[in-house]
């Protein structure tokens, strides 16, 4: 007869005391079931709240309905090529390598990133209008001193804007 692992199935050890002494720091399989449960729970509550946050970014790039200046789109395309370019000289590679890679033209790789440059710059123009509105700013005492200010204030008015209209939403269910 064949074994189980013969057969290529894995089967996982019972979860016994003796199991949970030799291979974790818990003493009882209760509290290595609980320890279990609450990293669950705290990581699917971390899901959520990513979550949450992607969708209230979304409902900001939805809700920006001005006309975006194409020099703004085009100015945050630059952006992005610039960024595509660092990442590819950490491999000793430069964008006319990847375009030959990839089989494209500038002009088709711009064109790649328009779309992602709109919402970029609706997301952007939208956390301005509501930090501007409700007066949310970035405070030195909210600023890490070993970090340089301007790296730091773009991302908090970000995140303090989300968190903003996270505190101050009516959250339906669909």
């Amino acid at each position: 007869a064949q074994s189980v692992l013969e057969e290529g199935v894995n089967v996982a050890p019972a979860l016994t005391e003796e199991l949970v002494v030799s291979k974790t720091d818990y003493k009882t399989v209760d509290d290595y079931r609980k320890s279990v449960e609450k990293k669950i729970g705290e990581h699917l509550e971390v899901m959520a709240t990513n979550k949450l946050r992607e969708d209230v970014a979304s409902w900001i790039v939805e809700n920006v309905k001005d006309d975006i200046p194409d020099v703004m789109v085009h100015h945050e395309v630059d952006f992005m090529l610039r960024r595509v370019e660092a990442g590819l000289r950490q491999y000793n590679l430069g964008l006319s390598d990847y375009l030959k890679m990839t089989g494209k033209s500038l002009d088709e790789l711009r064109k790649d990133y328009y779309d992602e440059s709109v919402k970029s710059v609706k997301y952007n123009l939208g956390i301005e209008s509501i930090a501007k509105l409700e007066k949310i700013t970035v405070l030195d005492t909210d600023l890490n001193a070993d970090i340089d200010a301007p790296l730091q204030k773009d991302p908090l008015l970000k995140q303090k804007v989300i968190d903003w209209l996270l505190d101050n939403a009516k959250i339906r269910k669909k």
